[in-house]
């Protein structure tokens, strides 16, 4: 499939989150939609913390799974 051309806009954190849990080839093969994304219950986790501090600049590490 090819994804050029195609872009979700989000925060720098919520972009920086998303590269700490799931690899480029990962996220090419699997989470190629808003929707995929967002029912994950990993990154929706992050989400819902993240709207409820509603700061930016947060620290990010990589996920253990990422290792």
């Amino acid at each position: 499939m090819d994804l050029d051309g195609l872009v979700a806009m989000m925060c720098v954190d919520c972009h920086a989150q998303l590269h700490a849990l799931f690899s480029e080839k990962l996220l090419a093969s699997q989470f190629d939609t808003v929707e995929k994304i967002m029912a994950d219950e990993r990154f929706l986790r992050y989400a819902e913390w993240k709207r409820s501090r509603g700061t930016s600049g947060f620290r990010h590490r990589r996920s253990n799974s990422r290792r």
